[in-house]
């Protein structure tokens, strides 16, 4: 951390420059962007990952993600510009990095937080986990360096840079990026941990005018949960309680702030052109959030109903008639307030 302070001091800071005039209508292609993403999402990704998990996950990172929002930012005067491809530096980024890997303790406690909240957690089964060097291969790839570098050029790239431009105030248009995030998977029980994540990244990208740094931060996360998964698939061992999260995710989150820290001192940008987000034409602006919104209430609401567990009510035996000559077999799924437990049979 002490080489790291002294190269960042010597980080050459930008020269603060006008912010453009306030363009409300600026935001409809963003809004509209982020309806058609998650509907590719839901429909070419979703077919692509259920014919092959990891290299559909490419699939689904360079053509619903990274291939719309790069179209979106050709209609502008500058897609260097429209997808924050400003390059800051490296010391930038590889604190964006560490605050990515610091932060992973923080959002795995927000994770169980939800998850006690619902009843059930969102997991993959142990087939999905890659085995094997070309698997694991594909897996690195998909998870740790395409996604971090599709999703920052939709949201930090072309969506925040489109909400700044228009006008919103910083406050806002961080919220309001970062709240995109968790709606946009589709699934209740990934929200609370990406909710970590977007509000880091999405700062981290506001505050220093990049996308580098964010695609770094997103790296950062997911590269950690990428290396765990594999080490899980080669020294098998029992989910971390909250306990030892906890304990993780103090120091963890001392380093957090030590980055944050180091970012606060860079320069920010320039104020917006206008404080408020409420302009003329709100409403025709967002007509895609509110067609969003009801996927996602849509969506997410099945997927609630399909696994959060039913109660049921204890029965002091089974009753069976005589006679009884075939053979009985029975399995029981064993659920508790974390979620599912375990199974038995008999």
């Amino acid at each position: 951390m002490i080489v790291l302070v002294v190269f960042m001091s010597h980080v050459e800071q930008p020269a603060a420059v006008a912010c453009p005039p306030a363009a409300p209508s600026r935001i409809l292609p963003a809004n509209l962007l982020f309806l058609i993403s998650m509907v590719l999402i839901l429909t070419v990704g979703t077919a692509a990952q259920a014919w092959r998990v990891w290299p559909g996950l490419i699939s689904t990172e360079l053509f619903c993600i990274l291939l719309p929002a790069w179209l979106f930012a050709r209609q502008t005067r500058s897609v260097t510009e429209a997808l924050r491809l400003k390059w800051v530096g490296v010391a930038l980024c590889a604190v964006g990095l560490l605050m990515g890997a610091s932060a992973f303790p923080l959002a795995l406690l927000a994770e169980a937080l939800g998850r006690n909240l619902l009843g059930y957690e969102f997991s993959l089964p142990d087939s999905f986990l890659p085995v094997g060097p070309g698997n694991t291969a594909v897996y690195v790839l998909a998870l740790a360096i395409l996604a971090p570098l599709c999703e920052e050029m939709l949201f930090r790239g072309y969506i925040l840079r489109a909400y700044e431009r228009a006008g919103w105030a910083p406050r806002s248009a961080i919220l309001l990026v970062a709240g995109f995030c968790p709606a946009w998977p589709l699934s209740p029980s990934r929200a609370p941990a990406v909710a970590v994540f977007a509000l880091l990244v999405t700062y981290l990208a506001w505050r220093t005018g990049s996308v580098w740094p964010s695609i770094g931060c997103h790296l950062g996360a997911n590269g950690t949960a990428a290396l765990l998964a594999i080490f899980r698939t080669r020294l098998p061992a029992e989910e971390p309680g909250a306990k030892q999260l906890l304990l993780a995710a103090i120091p963890a989150t001392a380093v957090l702030f030590l980055c944050l820290w180091h970012i606060a001192r860079w320069q920010a940008p320039p104020p917006p052109a206008t404080a408020s987000p409420l302009a003329a034409g709100w409403g025709r602006q967002c007509w895609p959030l509110y067609v969003a919104a009801v996927m996602v209430a849509v969506v997410g609401g099945v997927e609630i109903a399909v696994h959060r567990p039913r109660s049921a009510q204890a029965v002091p035996g089974v009753r069976v008639e005589a006679p009884w000559t075939a053979q009985l077999n029975l399995a029981y799924e064993i659920y508790g307030p974390p979620g599912r437990i375990g199974e038995a049979d008999y």
